[in-house]
C-alpha cells in the first residue's frame, strides 16, 4: 500500500524538514466543492521521537497559510483525533451512518450490477450530484482509490433505469462499500453482496444523523456530501 502511495501521489506530499531531517509529513489531495479548489489532508505522520513539538500544528498551518485551498477536509482515524484537530479549527461533520448486515440472497429481478470504468464513474457521480454541494474527486483520485483498495465502480440498474452507482472491494466473504449512492441503501447492499457472491456487507450511506465522520476548515464547508475516502 505504501509502495502504491508513493508511486501514484508523491508530488502532493508537504514534509516538515530540521537540519536535514524530516519529522514529519502529509499530503494535500486535491478536491473540488461548489467550484472552489480545496485539499484532502491524508497519511498525516509524524515520527515518533519528534512528536507533541507541534510539527503536525506547523504542517498544517503551512498548508492553510499557502492559499491554494478555499478549504481542507481530512477523516480522523479514530474519535480522540476528533478534538486533536478541532484545536486547529476543523469542525466536526455528521453525514455518513456505516452499518454491516448479513447477506440475504436475492431472486433474480429485473436489478443487474453492471461494472464500469473509472472515467464512468466519474461521469456519473458528477451527473447524480450536478449543481448540488459535494466533494469532487477528478479522476486520478478515483484511479488511486482503485488502485489502493483493489476496488471496482458499478452501476446498478432495475429495469434498465439506473437506480445507484457504488465503489467497493471484496475480501473474501465480505464485501466493503466505499460509497453507496442508492434509493434504498440497505436492500441495494443486500443486492450487491447476493451478487458478490459475499456472506456481509459492509457500507456507508448519506445521513444528516449519522455520527461524525470527516472535518473540515473553515466551518463554513461543512455541508458538502463527501463520499469515498480513504482509510
Amino acid at each position: 500500500d505504501i509502495d502504491k502511495y508513493l508511486e501514484t501521489l508523491l508530488r502532493y506530499f508537504v514534509v516538515y524538514e530540521d537540519n536535514g531531517i524530516v519529522k514529519g509529513m502529509l499530503s494535500v489531495l486535491p478536491v473540488e466543492s461548489a467550484n472552489k479548489k480545496g485539499g484532502y489532508i491524508y497519511a498525516v505522520a509524524t515520527h515518533p521521537d519528534y512528536r507533541g513539538q507541534g510539527i503536525c500544528k506547523s504542517l498544517m498551518d503551512s498548508v492553510k497559510d499557502s492559499q491554494k485551498y478555499a478549504f481542507l477536509v481530512l477523516v480522523p482515524q479514530n474519535e480522540s483525533l476528533f478534538e486533536f484537530y478541532a484545536k486547529m479549527d476543523f469542525v466536526k461533520v455528521p453525514l455518513l451512518a456505516k452499518k454491516e448486515l448479513y447477506v440475504k440472497k436475492t431472486n433474480k429481478s429485473k436489478r443487474s450490477l453492471k461494472k464500469i470504468t473509472v472515467k464512468e464513474y466519474e461521469t456519473l457521480r458528477n451527473l447524480f450530484f450536478g449543481e448540488r454541494n459535494f466533494i469532487k474527486w477528478e479522476a486520478e483520485m478515483l484511479l488511486f482509490a482503485e488502485t489502493m483498495y483493489s476496488g471496482e465502480f458499478y452501476e446498478i440498474e432495475n429495469a434498465e433505469k439506473r437506480t445507484g452507482f457504488a465503489f467497493l472491494h471484496k475480501e473474501k466473504e465480505t464485501v466493503f462499500i466505499k460509497e453507496l449512492i442508492a434509493e434504498k441503501p440497505e436492500e441495494t447492499a443486500n443486492f450487491i453482496g447476493s451478487e458478490l457472491g459475499a456472506e456481509t456487507v459492509k457500507y456507508s450511506y448519506p445521513d444528516k444523523n449519522g455520527a461524525p465522520t470527516y472535518m473540515v476548515f473553515p466551518k463554513e464547508f461543512s455541508g458538502p456530501y463527501f463520499g469515498i475516502y480513504f482509510d
